[in-house]
């Protein structure tokens, strides 16, 4: 088919020809390549931390704080309430910065990230078969 085409074709059909399979295909690189990035933004969005839009509600003025010695709560839930604080609290600390710079926060990497790691670090064997 090419052979024919060239056989047939002058010098200028030729270059158009050329032409027009360097602006699609280098058109459909792009195209994938846009594809990809909103692909990767959605499931950033998808995988990210959900951030509270509503401010906490606060307790009227007027309402006296409940005492420990008269809570309804259970010795077990009361337990899980410490344990959630304590698991806020190691959670914002291993949250550190950079250079001392409040604006560079980096944290734990993503789950993506975590689990590509953890793919990579797997030792790789080769079959018995496989020569």
């Amino acid at each position: 088919m090419i052979h024919l085409l060239m056989a047939e074709a002058d010098l200028s059909d030729l270059l158009k020809i050329g032409l027009q399979l360097t602006v699609y295909g280098t058109g459909l690189v792009f195209l994938v390549l846009a594809f990809l990035w909103g692909l990767m933004s959605l499931l950033l969005r998808l995988d990210a931390a959900p951030t509270p839009d509503t401010k906490t509600p606060q307790a009227p003025e007027d309402a006296e704080p409940a005492s420990l010695s008269e809570s309804t709560l259970s010795p077990q839930e009361k337990a899980a309430a410490v344990l959630a604080v304590l698991l806020h609290i190691q959670q914002v600390q291993s949250t550190t910065t950079l250079g001392g710079s409040s604006s560079l926060k980096v944290s734990s990497p993503s789950r993506w990230v975590s689990l590509g790691r953890a793919r990579q670090l797997v030792s790789w064997h080769r079959r018995r078969g496989d020569a």
